[in-house]
């Protein structure tokens, strides 16, 4: 896990700031994703990161 910086740092639950982690990057439904946690409240989501690249 790692902390977060900028605007993805505070809570948009909680409002708490810089409490914010997310855990490893994966990939589900041909869409990659990691898990947001906040430290502060225990809330947690997914954050989508993007579609990967197309192979060539």
């Amino acid at each position: 896990m790692r902390r977060l910086q900028d605007d993805w740092a505070d809570c948009d639950f909680c409002g708490w700031e810089e409490a914010n982690v997310v855990g490893e990057p994966f990939e589900r439904d041909g869409e990659r994703l990691d898990w947001l946690v906040c430290l502060a409240c225990g809330r947690s989501n997914t954050r989508r990161l993007g579609w990967p690249a197309a192979p060539e």
